[in-house]
């Protein structure tokens, strides 16, 4: 009788054994492609939101101008405070985009916060107060371990609170530096130099001086003497086509030529 073929016992133990150690390997591979990718994938997230971050201030910051405000109770505000209050800064900013064409200016307040490891931007629809003005908030970055803001004096003095004492309330520094401390990526810094606007100032006459010049008209004597003296050169240059004789203004008979035949 002839015996069929066929596999023991111990040549089917030993597939099984093969074959879940190939799966045991492809399943770590999978796993580890996959903690790969989504490690990638955070770590893109979280450098787009450091670049989207750090471009929100980097744009705020460029656009600060000399525009105080009112509080909630009617004090007033400088353009620019630092360490002052609840918020690491708040300062006015202008280049408010209005694509909806609202009834509202260009000019913007912005403040920045640091709240249980988020960085928070604030903004009022309005720059003078109302007592129940609300602000919108916005969180740009999160799992921040600080944040700190110091600005800079033209002596290239850093302080952490502004305006200073020997300043006035209206000047503004001239750099600000921002410094966020994250687990992941340590701390990241950025300087945003501010831009110098002419500041506008009221002369005792009332009149407006922005920085290019007065306007006081008693200035523009100078001027008018040079036109005057520049005029009078021209007319005493001009040739004399009067009569030497009569000084009546009629062109000199004696001085015409003479038609031969």
């Amino acid at each position: 009788m002839k015996r069929s073929g066929g596999f023991t016992l111990v040549e089917v133990l030993v597939a099984i054994a093969i074959f879940a150690m190939l799966g045991l390997a492809a399943n770590q591979m999978l796993r580890t492609v996959i903690r790969s990718h989504d490690a990638t994938q955070a770590s893109a997230t979280r450098m787009h939101d450091v670049t989207r971050a750090l471009a929100v201030i980097e744009r705020d910051l460029s656009q600060v101008v000399y525009r105080g405000i009112r509080d909630e109770y009617g004090d007033p505000k400088p353009a620019l405070e630092m360490g002052l209050d609840d918020y690491l800064i708040e300062f006015t900013r202008t280049g408010w985009r209005n694509p909806l064409f609202r009834p509202r200016g260009d000019l913007q307040r912005v403040a920045y916060a640091f709240d249980d490891g988020r960085l928070v931007r604030h903004f009022w629809r309005v720059l003078d107060r109302a007592e129940d003005a609300e602000p919108v908030t916005q969180v740009l970055m999160e799992d921040l371990e600080s944040v700190r803001v110091a600005g800079f004096d033209i002596a290239g003095e850093a302080a952490d609170t502004w305006p200073q004492v020997t300043e006035d309330a209206e000047s503004l520094p001239v750099a600000i530096e921002v410094i966020l401390s994250s687990k992941t990526l340590g701390d990241l810094r950025r300087v945003v130099p501010l831009t110098r606007v002419a500041k506008v100032y009221s002369g005792p006459d009332g009149t407006a001086n922005d920085g290019r010049g007065t306007d006081d008209p008693t200035d523009r004597s100078d001027d008018r003497s040079d036109e005057g003296e520049a005029n009078q050169d021209g007319e005493s240059n001009r040739p004399n086509n009067t009569n030497s004789a009569t000084g009546d203004g009629t062109p000199n008979q004696l001085n015409r030529p003479r038609r031969t035949e």
